[in-house]
């Protein structure tokens, strides 16, 4: 499969303010050239009539950088809701659309710290192969805690470091979580 950005529509924005998010003033009456996911060329003004992509006059509007949401739990970790409906599917079916709903506001990546595995996982390969329209999902899978605590029920257990140090490495290498919580 081609990512889904393979298909998307050249944009030619003119005369759009530009904030960088770096602490610079922000930069009025820019052009820029989105060419797939990633805004490629800023320069000053309009740029040349002969770009290709559809153009849109950008006065009044802004620029920034993608939004990052650095601890969400995704929506779909739940037990399904409906008679007959498998968990696998309404969980799968709400987490697209939150992840949607995460582009629409503007966040470009998320960091999940902690959800199912069988949720969670699968979306950030797919997201990575380009198989959905999603924010950069980063994951931890299933979290890390001692029996009882917080979040326990979707967690890993471990009760002693040292005795349980096998168990940890397994969810290491299994799970490969881009970080561990």
């Amino acid at each position: 499969l081609l990512p889904l950005f393979a298909n998307a529509e050249r944009l030619i924005i003119d005369h759009v303010t530009v904030i960088e998010g770096t602490g610079r003033a922000p930069q009025p009456d820019m052009g820029g050239v989105v060419d797939g996911p990633p805004l490629v060329a800023v320069t000053p003004g309009q740029l040349a009539a002969n770009e290709s992509g559809r153009r849109i006059d950008a006065r009044g509007k802004y620029v920034i950088p993608g939004l990052m949401d650095v601890h969400i739990h995704l929506r779909g970790a739940a037990a399904p809701s409906g008679p007959g409906t498998k968990w696998e599917e309404s969980s799968r079916a709400e987490a697209l659309a939150a992840l949607a709903s995460y582009l629409y506001s503007g966040v470009t990546t998320i960091y999940d710290a902690g959800n199912r595995k069988e949720l969670i996982l699968p979306l950030r390969a797919d997201e990575r192969a380009g198989k959905i329209l999603a924010p950069r999902i980063f994951a931890t899978g299933n979290a890390i805690t001692y029996p009882g605590s917080h979040g326990d029920r979707i967690s890993i257990h471990i009760t002693d470091f040292e005795k349980d140090k096998a168990l940890l490495d397994a969810h290491i290498a299994g799970q490969q979580p881009d970080m561990v919580k």
